[in-house]
Protein backbone atom coordinates (compact mmCIF):
# COMPACT_ATOMS: atom_id res chain seq x y z
CA UNK A 1 0.00 0.00 0.00
CA UNK A 2 2.79 2.37 0.71
CA UNK A 3 6.01 1.54 -0.89
CA UNK A 4 7.37 1.28 -4.23
CA UNK A 5 7.04 -1.95 -5.03
CA UNK A 6 8.97 -4.70 -6.15
CA UNK A 7 9.70 -3.90 -10.12
CA UNK A 8 11.64 -6.56 -11.66
CA UNK A 9 8.73 -6.23 -14.22
CA UNK A 10 6.50 -3.34 -15.22
CA UNK A 11 3.27 -5.04 -13.88
CA UNK A 12 4.64 -6.12 -10.35
CA UNK A 13 6.02 -3.90 -8.89
CA UNK A 14 5.07 17.54 -11.27
CA UNK A 15 5.24 20.30 -13.90
CA UNK A 16 4.99 23.43 -12.35
CA UNK A 17 7.61 22.91 -9.51
CA UNK A 18 4.82 25.16 -6.84
CA UNK A 19 1.77 22.73 -8.00
CA UNK A 20 3.02 19.78 -5.89
CA UNK A 21 6.11 17.78 -5.33
CA UNK A 22 6.70 15.11 -7.66
CA UNK A 23 7.89 12.11 -5.77
CA UNK A 24 10.11 10.78 -3.08
CA UNK A 25 12.66 13.56 -3.47
CA UNK A 26 11.09 16.82 -4.90
CA UNK A 27 11.63 19.79 -2.99
CA UNK A 28 9.36 22.84 -3.14
CA UNK A 29 11.21 25.80 -2.16
CA UNK A 30 8.74 29.24 -3.76
CA UNK A 31 7.50 30.15 -6.27
CA UNK A 32 10.26 32.32 -8.41
CA UNK A 33 13.19 30.10 -8.91
CA UNK A 34 14.41 26.47 -7.26
CA UNK A 35 17.90 26.06 -6.61
CA UNK A 36 19.17 22.94 -5.32
CA UNK A 37 23.03 21.90 -4.82
CA UNK A 38 23.67 18.61 -5.64
CA UNK A 39 24.44 16.56 -2.08
CA UNK A 40 28.47 15.89 -3.42
CA UNK A 41 29.07 14.35 0.39
CA UNK A 42 26.78 11.15 -0.42
CA UNK A 43 27.91 11.00 -4.14
CA UNK A 44 31.46 10.88 -3.10
CA UNK A 45 30.72 8.14 0.31
CA UNK A 46 29.24 5.87 -2.57
CA UNK A 47 31.84 6.64 -4.92
CA UNK A 48 34.35 5.51 -2.67
CA UNK A 49 32.40 2.37 -1.49
CA UNK A 50 32.18 1.06 -5.28
CA UNK A 51 29.34 2.29 -6.36
CA UNK A 52 28.64 1.81 -9.67
CA UNK A 53 26.14 4.74 -11.32
CA UNK A 54 25.75 6.78 -14.29
CA UNK A 55 23.87 9.83 -12.50
CA UNK A 56 24.28 12.38 -10.16
CA UNK A 57 22.11 13.84 -8.10
CA UNK A 58 21.32 17.63 -8.93
CA UNK A 59 18.45 20.08 -9.77
CA UNK A 60 15.45 19.16 -12.07
CA UNK A 61 12.46 20.57 -13.04
CA UNK A 62 10.78 19.14 -9.78
CA UNK A 63 13.44 19.88 -7.76
CA UNK A 64 16.04 17.37 -6.98
CA UNK A 65 16.66 13.98 -8.62
CA UNK A 66 18.77 11.66 -10.21
CA UNK A 67 20.44 13.36 -13.88
CA UNK A 68 22.13 10.93 -16.60
CA UNK A 69 25.79 11.57 -17.18
CA UNK A 70 25.64 10.30 -20.79
CA UNK A 71 22.80 9.24 -23.01
CA UNK A 72 21.12 6.06 -22.15
CA UNK A 73 19.14 3.61 -23.55
CA UNK A 74 15.93 1.66 -22.87
CA UNK A 75 17.61 -1.17 -20.47
CA UNK A 76 20.45 0.48 -19.16
CA UNK A 77 21.50 -0.61 -15.96
CA UNK A 78 22.44 3.34 -14.18
CA UNK A 79 22.82 2.20 -10.58
CA UNK A 80 23.86 -0.40 -8.37
CA UNK A 81 23.56 0.20 -4.91
CA UNK A 82 25.26 -2.82 -2.55
CA UNK A 83 22.33 -3.44 0.22
CA UNK A 84 25.70 -3.40 2.63
CA UNK A 85 24.79 0.61 1.87
CA UNK A 86 21.27 0.57 2.56
CA UNK A 87 18.55 0.16 5.63
CA UNK A 88 16.67 -2.96 5.57
CA UNK A 89 14.15 -5.22 7.19
CA UNK A 90 12.89 -8.75 6.38
CA UNK A 91 9.65 -9.45 7.20
CA UNK A 92 10.44 -12.88 8.70
CA UNK A 93 12.07 -10.39 11.59
CA UNK A 94 8.60 -9.31 12.39
CA UNK A 95 6.93 -10.47 15.87
CA UNK A 96 4.21 -11.81 16.42
CA UNK A 97 2.70 -8.89 18.15
CA UNK A 98 3.89 -6.47 15.56
CA UNK A 99 1.76 -8.50 12.89
CA UNK A 100 -1.23 -7.64 14.28
CA UNK A 101 -0.80 -3.95 13.19
CA UNK A 102 -0.95 -3.49 9.26
CA UNK A 103 2.27 -2.93 7.10
CA UNK A 104 4.28 -3.43 10.62
CA UNK A 105 7.19 -3.21 8.27
CA UNK A 106 6.66 0.94 8.17
CA UNK A 107 6.79 1.27 11.88
CA UNK A 108 10.17 -1.05 11.93
CA UNK A 109 12.05 0.56 9.23
CA UNK A 110 11.11 4.22 10.95
CA UNK A 111 12.43 2.87 13.94
CA UNK A 112 15.58 1.17 12.44
CA UNK A 113 16.06 4.94 10.53
CA UNK A 114 15.85 6.41 14.23
CA UNK A 115 18.40 4.27 15.83
CA UNK A 116 21.31 4.39 13.56
CA UNK A 117 21.06 7.65 13.30
CA UNK A 118 21.42 8.06 17.37
CA UNK A 119 24.16 5.32 17.54
CA UNK A 120 26.09 7.01 14.02
CA UNK A 121 25.77 10.99 15.23
CA UNK A 122 29.71 11.01 15.69
CA UNK A 123 31.03 8.95 13.07
CA UNK A 124 30.82 11.68 9.84
CA UNK A 125 31.75 9.09 7.04
CA UNK A 126 29.13 6.76 8.43
CA UNK A 127 26.29 6.28 5.26
CA UNK A 128 23.51 6.53 7.87
CA UNK A 129 24.94 10.21 8.63
CA UNK A 130 25.55 11.15 5.03
CA UNK A 131 22.37 9.60 4.20
CA UNK A 132 20.25 11.33 6.56
CA UNK A 133 22.09 14.70 5.62
CA UNK A 134 20.07 14.58 2.49
CA UNK A 135 16.85 13.42 3.15
CA UNK A 136 14.08 16.12 2.27
CA UNK A 137 11.38 16.88 5.24
CA UNK A 138 8.48 14.47 5.53
CA UNK A 139 5.83 14.73 2.32
CA UNK A 140 2.79 17.60 2.73
CA UNK A 141 0.27 14.58 3.01
CA UNK A 142 -2.75 15.41 5.26
CA UNK A 143 -2.46 11.93 6.90
CA UNK A 144 0.20 14.34 9.09
CA UNK A 145 -2.96 16.03 10.65
CA UNK A 146 -1.96 19.44 9.38
CA UNK A 147 -4.17 20.52 6.60
CA UNK A 148 -6.71 22.80 7.33
CA UNK A 149 -10.14 22.24 7.78
CA UNK A 150 -11.14 24.82 4.94
CA UNK A 151 -8.53 22.66 2.86
CA UNK A 152 -9.87 19.01 3.66
CA UNK A 153 -13.46 20.37 2.54
CA UNK A 154 -11.65 21.14 -1.14
CA UNK A 155 -11.14 17.87 -1.69
CA UNK A 156 -14.62 17.55 -2.31
CA UNK A 157 -14.83 14.03 -1.72
CA UNK A 158 -16.27 12.58 1.41
CA UNK A 159 -14.67 9.09 1.07
CA UNK A 160 -11.06 10.91 1.20
CA UNK A 161 -11.20 11.95 4.50
CA UNK A 162 -12.16 8.45 5.91
CA UNK A 163 -9.51 7.52 4.20
CA UNK A 164 -7.30 10.44 6.09
CA UNK A 165 -8.55 9.48 9.05
CA UNK A 166 -7.71 5.50 8.67
CA UNK A 167 -4.25 6.46 7.84
CA UNK A 168 -4.26 9.06 11.13
CA UNK A 169 -5.20 5.52 13.02
CA UNK A 170 -2.54 3.65 11.38
CA UNK A 171 -0.07 6.01 12.23
CA UNK A 172 -0.78 6.41 15.90
CA UNK A 173 -0.45 2.66 16.24
CA UNK A 174 2.97 2.54 14.64
CA UNK A 175 3.78 5.10 17.41
CA UNK A 176 2.23 2.87 19.82
CA UNK A 177 4.04 -0.16 19.10
CA UNK A 178 7.49 1.06 17.51
CA UNK A 179 7.86 4.32 19.12
CA UNK A 180 6.25 4.36 22.20
CA UNK A 181 6.11 0.82 23.61
CA UNK A 182 8.90 -0.79 22.17
CA UNK A 183 11.20 1.36 20.42
CA UNK A 184 10.64 3.73 23.47
CA UNK A 185 12.07 6.37 21.01
CA UNK A 186 10.64 9.40 23.01
CA UNK A 187 9.86 11.94 20.65
CA UNK A 188 6.59 11.25 18.80
CA UNK A 189 7.06 14.04 16.00
CA UNK A 190 10.52 12.38 14.91
CA UNK A 191 8.71 9.07 15.03
CA UNK A 192 5.96 10.58 12.66
CA UNK A 193 8.46 12.42 10.29
CA UNK A 194 10.74 9.27 10.12
CA UNK A 195 7.28 7.00 9.25
CA UNK A 196 6.11 8.94 7.03
CA UNK A 197 9.90 9.64 5.10
CA UNK A 198 9.27 5.76 5.08
CA UNK A 199 5.93 5.13 3.78
CA UNK A 200 6.73 7.41 0.50
CA UNK A 201 10.49 6.01 0.11
CA UNK A 202 10.77 2.18 0.79
CA UNK A 203 11.75 0.21 -2.17
CA UNK A 204 11.00 -3.51 -1.70
CA UNK A 205 12.25 -6.77 -2.85
CA UNK A 206 10.73 -9.95 -1.88
CA UNK A 207 10.63 -10.16 2.06
CA UNK A 208 13.17 -7.24 2.40
CA UNK A 209 11.98 -3.64 2.97
CA UNK A 210 15.13 -1.33 2.29
CA UNK A 211 15.47 2.79 2.48
CA UNK A 212 18.38 2.75 -0.28
CA UNK A 213 20.57 5.59 -0.04
CA UNK A 214 20.88 7.80 -3.86
CA UNK A 215 18.24 5.73 -5.91
CA UNK A 216 15.50 6.69 -3.65
CA UNK A 217 16.32 10.10 -5.17
CA UNK A 218 14.61 9.46 -8.33
CA UNK A 219 11.34 10.98 -8.86
CA UNK A 220 8.32 9.50 -9.98
CA UNK A 221 7.35 8.62 -13.18
CA UNK A 222 5.30 5.72 -15.22
CA UNK A 223 6.15 3.52 -17.12
CA UNK A 224 4.38 5.73 -20.72
CA UNK A 225 6.38 8.26 -18.87
CA UNK A 226 9.97 6.92 -18.78
CA UNK A 227 9.73 5.55 -15.40
CA UNK A 228 12.54 3.04 -14.80
CA UNK A 229 12.50 -0.01 -12.85
CA UNK A 230 14.84 -1.87 -10.22
CA UNK A 231 15.88 -5.38 -9.00
CA UNK A 232 17.58 -7.51 -6.82
CA UNK A 233 20.87 -9.01 -8.33
CA UNK A 234 23.77 -10.46 -7.50
CA UNK A 235 27.24 -8.26 -7.65
CA UNK A 236 30.73 -8.89 -9.23
CA UNK A 237 31.74 -10.35 -5.69
CA UNK A 238 28.65 -12.17 -5.26
CA UNK A 239 27.19 -9.78 -3.14
CA UNK A 240 23.27 -8.60 -3.32
CA UNK A 241 23.15 -5.62 -5.03
CA UNK A 242 19.87 -3.09 -5.86
CA UNK A 243 19.69 -2.23 -9.79
CA UNK A 244 18.28 0.39 -11.54
CA UNK A 245 17.35 0.10 -15.13
CA UNK A 246 16.41 3.16 -17.63
CA UNK A 247 12.92 3.04 -18.79
CA UNK A 248 11.29 2.60 -22.14
CA UNK A 249 12.39 6.21 -23.79
CA UNK A 250 15.88 6.04 -22.91
CA UNK A 251 17.41 9.19 -21.26
CA UNK A 252 19.37 11.76 -22.83
CA UNK A 253 22.52 13.37 -21.25
CA UNK A 254 21.57 15.76 -18.48
CA UNK A 255 18.20 13.82 -18.47
CA UNK A 256 16.24 13.58 -15.30
CA UNK A 257 16.26 9.47 -14.30
CA UNK A 258 12.66 8.25 -13.20
CA UNK A 259 11.69 5.33 -11.44
CA UNK A 260 8.30 3.73 -12.10
CA UNK A 261 6.96 3.46 -8.22
CA UNK A 262 3.99 1.05 -9.19
CA UNK A 263 0.10 1.85 -9.74
CA UNK A 264 -1.67 4.02 -7.03
CA UNK A 265 -4.88 4.87 -6.68
CA UNK A 266 -4.99 8.99 -6.21
CA UNK A 267 -6.05 8.89 -2.36
CA UNK A 268 -3.12 6.67 -1.91
CA UNK A 269 -0.34 9.05 -3.55
CA UNK A 270 -1.83 11.84 -1.89
CA UNK A 271 -2.48 10.43 1.43
CA UNK A 272 0.87 8.26 1.58
CA UNK A 273 3.60 10.11 -1.11
CA UNK A 274 1.67 13.73 -0.77
CA UNK A 275 2.15 14.07 -4.25
CA UNK A 276 -0.26 13.77 -7.25
CA UNK A 277 0.77 11.88 -11.00
CA UNK A 278 0.50 14.46 -13.72
CA UNK A 279 -1.73 11.74 -15.45
CA UNK A 280 -2.41 9.01 -13.31
CA UNK A 281 -3.82 5.97 -15.28
CA UNK A 282 -4.35 3.77 -12.49
CA UNK A 283 -6.83 6.31 -11.76
CA UNK A 284 -10.32 4.82 -10.93
CA UNK A 285 -13.86 6.33 -9.39
CA UNK A 286 -16.73 4.94 -7.43
CA UNK A 287 -19.88 6.23 -9.03
CA UNK A 288 -22.29 7.05 -6.12
CA UNK A 289 -25.89 5.58 -7.85
CA UNK A 290 -24.81 2.55 -9.22
CA UNK A 291 -22.09 -0.70 -8.66
CA UNK A 292 -19.86 0.96 -11.37
CA UNK A 293 -16.27 1.81 -11.10
CA UNK A 294 -15.19 4.15 -14.07
CA UNK A 295 -11.17 4.24 -14.94
CA UNK A 296 -9.43 5.58 -17.92
CA UNK A 297 -10.36 2.61 -19.98
CA UNK A 298 -14.10 3.72 -20.21
CA UNK A 299 -13.12 6.73 -22.07
CA UNK A 300 -14.55 6.32 -25.96
CA UNK A 301 -15.63 3.33 -24.79
CA UNK A 302 -18.20 3.44 -21.96
CA UNK A 303 -20.11 0.68 -21.29
CA UNK A 304 -23.70 2.14 -21.98
CA UNK A 305 -25.15 5.41 -22.07
CA UNK A 306 -26.07 5.38 -18.53
CA UNK A 307 -22.87 5.37 -17.42
CA UNK A 308 -22.31 8.65 -19.32
CA UNK A 309 -25.55 9.93 -17.68
CA UNK A 310 -24.21 9.14 -14.45
CA UNK A 311 -21.22 10.38 -14.56
CA UNK A 312 -22.84 14.03 -16.06
CA UNK A 313 -24.86 13.89 -13.10
CA UNK A 314 -21.84 13.61 -10.48
CA UNK A 315 -20.59 16.79 -12.27
CA UNK A 316 -23.72 18.21 -12.18
CA UNK A 317 -23.51 17.84 -8.55
CA UNK A 318 -20.45 19.37 -7.74
CA UNK A 319 -20.26 22.86 -6.37
CA UNK A 320 -17.79 23.69 -8.80
CA UNK A 321 -17.10 22.74 -12.42
CA UNK A 322 -13.61 21.83 -13.82
CA UNK A 323 -13.02 25.19 -15.48
CA UNK A 324 -13.91 26.57 -12.53
CA UNK A 325 -11.70 24.64 -10.63
CA UNK A 326 -8.30 25.04 -12.93
CA UNK A 327 -9.02 28.70 -13.04
CA UNK A 328 -8.67 28.92 -9.42
CA UNK A 329 -5.84 26.53 -9.27
CA UNK A 330 -4.18 28.82 -12.45
CA UNK A 331 -4.65 32.13 -9.48
CA UNK A 332 -2.99 30.37 -6.72
CA UNK A 333 0.10 28.95 -8.53
CA UNK A 334 0.43 32.93 -10.01
CA UNK A 335 -0.19 34.25 -6.44
CA UNK A 336 2.59 35.24 -4.86
CA UNK A 337 1.87 35.60 -1.24
CA UNK A 338 0.13 32.03 -0.64
CA UNK A 339 2.45 29.49 -0.46
CA UNK A 340 0.19 27.22 0.77
CA UNK A 341 1.04 23.45 -1.17
CA UNK A 342 -1.96 21.68 0.33
CA UNK A 343 -4.13 23.93 -1.67
CA UNK A 344 -2.62 23.10 -4.72
CA UNK A 345 -2.53 19.53 -3.76
CA UNK A 346 -6.24 19.43 -3.34
CA UNK A 347 -7.42 21.30 -6.10
CA UNK A 348 -5.55 18.96 -8.41
CA UNK A 349 -7.05 15.99 -6.61
CA UNK A 350 -10.51 17.58 -7.32
CA UNK A 351 -9.35 18.38 -10.99
CA UNK A 352 -8.46 14.84 -11.32
CA UNK A 353 -11.63 13.22 -10.79
CA UNK A 354 -13.72 15.71 -12.18
CA UNK A 355 -11.17 15.10 -15.63
CA UNK A 356 -12.14 11.67 -15.46
CA UNK A 357 -15.50 11.94 -14.89
CA UNK A 358 -15.78 14.39 -17.86
CA UNK A 359 -13.69 12.28 -20.02
CA UNK A 360 -16.07 9.15 -19.56
CA UNK A 361 -19.32 11.18 -19.88
CA UNK A 362 -18.14 12.12 -23.47
CA UNK A 363 -16.02 15.34 -23.43
CA UNK A 364 -13.52 15.96 -26.12
CA UNK A 365 -10.17 15.71 -25.08
CA UNK A 366 -9.35 19.05 -27.32
CA UNK A 367 -12.07 21.08 -24.67
CA UNK A 368 -11.10 22.74 -21.64
CA UNK A 369 -11.60 20.05 -19.59
CA UNK A 370 -9.33 17.48 -20.37
CA UNK A 371 -6.39 19.65 -22.44
CA UNK A 372 -4.38 20.34 -20.21
CA UNK A 373 -4.96 16.27 -18.63
CA UNK A 374 -4.71 14.22 -21.41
Amino acid sequence: MLLADEVSSWTNNAPNPVVTTRGADSIVFNKKKIQVDPPTALQKYLDRAGVFRLCDIGPTKYGRGLVARRDLQPGETVLRIPLSQTIVIETSQSSQEASSISDAWAGQLAQKLIKEQQNTKENVSNIIRTYSDVLPPPPPTPARGDWSLEVLQMLGHSDILRDIEIAQAWRNDQWEMFGESNGALGDQQRFFDALDLVSSRTIRCGSKFMLVPFLDMANYASRDQGGGYYSLVKGPRGDDEIELKIGDRGVKTGGEVFLDYGDRSNEEWLIYYGFLPDRNTAESIILPDSPYTITWDDVNGARDESLKEECKLVLYRSSTTLIDDMQTLNELEADENDNDITKVLALKYRIARKTLLSAVAGAKTSSAFTSAFL
